[in-house]
């Protein structure tokens, strides 16, 4: 699939509950921010440093969880738009 604001493949959308924002990620280490009805990119999340290969959205939808092909996964606050936790695994498959 194709995004607007992604550049490759994007391996995974999710939709905010509010409708006003989707995340996306895809075969670079970016997790993008878009406005949906416009695919214009509002913010981008920076950490990985694989290919970031699935998202999830918390409950209260302030917290983006990421996990990685750099055998990681990430907690983000939406809020601040920074990273505030990081989980590397201990297992190599």
């Amino acid at each position: 699939m194709r995004a607007p604001a992604h550049p490759g493949k994007a391996f995974q959308l999710v939709y905010f509950e509010d409708g006003a924002s989707l995340a996306l990620c895809g075969n670079d280490t970016e997790i993008r921010i878009i406005d949906p009805r416009t695919g214009v990119l509002k913010y981008s999340l920076l950490g990985h440093t694989n290919f970031v290969q699935s998202l999830t959205l918390s409950r209260d939808g302030h917290r983006l969880y990421s996990t990685s092909s750099d055998f990681s996964t990430r907690a983000w606050d939406l809020n601040q738009k920074v990273e505030v936790a990081f989980y590397p695994s201990t297992q190599r498959t």
